[in-house]
């Protein structure tokens, strides 16, 4: 199990996206998801919680590893999906519901940590 934490910015926008070294800190932007198949092969739906890569960090062995998210109190485990082709390097892309259960206000980003939750 890789530890260690990183702060993060979450930002909402529109689409998803997931998993980087937690040594590194990132950005994150929350984005609407359309239903879809994402680039791990999981059916991906807006109301679940899932992450995508940006991809220059993107692999196909990161699929399925566990991220925990934590803000103010609150954390939430979620599963690297898909890839976000729209992303810069060290972005993070969140599905909507991810961040609402952070933040109701999807025009405001947020800050919190994140570290692997699994290997």
């Amino acid at each position: 199990m890789m530890k260690g934490l990183a702060s993060v910015t979450l930002l909402a926008l529109s689409t998803i996206a997931i998993a980087l070294p937690a040594q590194e800190g990132h950005e994150l932007e929350a984005r609407t998801h359309r239903d879809s198949n994402g680039a791990c092969g999981f059916q991906i739906h807006k109301s679940a919680f899932g992450i995508a890569l940006s991809p220059g960090k993107f692999d196909p062995t990161l699929c399925g590893r566990i991220i925990s998210l934590t803000r103010g109190g609150k954390q939430a485990y979620s599963q690297v999906l898909d890839r976000c082709d729209s992303c810069g390097y060290a972005d993070l892309n969140i599905t909507e519901r991810l961040f609402t259960y952070f933040s109701s206000d999807l025009a405001t980003p947020i800050t919190g940590d994140w570290e692997w939750a699994s290997s």
